[in-house]
């Protein structure tokens, strides 16, 4: 599941690999495009949402259900970004089986859920475009904020470390 981050899958040098055949490979064979939907996880992680988009030969695993779209008819990143959303994460998630430490979202439960999308492509286009600008302004501006912190952080640890050393004293006097 670390893999699956900001609604993406990236490959963080972690991932497992199979010792399977070609005619099982290919089966399982993700395309760029693929939706990856957690369909088992803790119940924080079930329902993680990302888009396969990575150059090379991968494969995905059964407890995510990959989910492949006419592109003709829903763009992946549109869909992505609808199954990331809280109102489709809150639904699927009331209807997930819990047991201790686990959740489960079947792949029924899944296929019945409602998609809502714009009927013309150009207007989903136009949506991921917008989100893809605010997921970015929301990036710079949590880095920003971090890196804020961090040095006030780095501040107060000086500020401390000077009055309890008896140095802060006597650089006012």
């Amino acid at each position: 599941m670390g893999e699956l981050q900001g609604g993406r899958l990236i490959d963080t040098g972690h991932m497992k690999f199979a010792d399977i055949g070609r005619a099982e490979f290919e089966k399982y064979m993700l395309r760029p495009g693929d939706v990856l939907f957690n369909r088992t996880n803790s119940f924080e992680l079930v329902g993680k949402t990302g888009i396969f988009d990575l150059p090379g030969d991968y494969c995905f695993a059964s407890y995510l259900v990959r989910v492949r779209l006419s592109p003709e008819i829903i763009l992946p990143t549109f869909l992505n970004y609808f199954m990331n959303s809280e109102p489709f994460q809150n639904s699927v998630r009331q209807k997930a089986s819990r047991s201790i430490n686990q959740a489960n979202i079947n792949a029924a439960i899944l296929s019945n859920e409602p998609v809502r999308f714009p009927e013309s492509l150009q207007e989903q286009k136009t949506i991921v475009l917008r989100l893809d600008a605010l997921r970015e302004e929301t990036q710079r501006l949590d880095s920003l904020y971090r890196r804020k912190l961090a040095a006030l952080e780095a501040l107060m640890k000086s500020l401390l470390d000077q009055a309890f050393t008896g140095q802060l004293g006597s650089q006012a006097a």
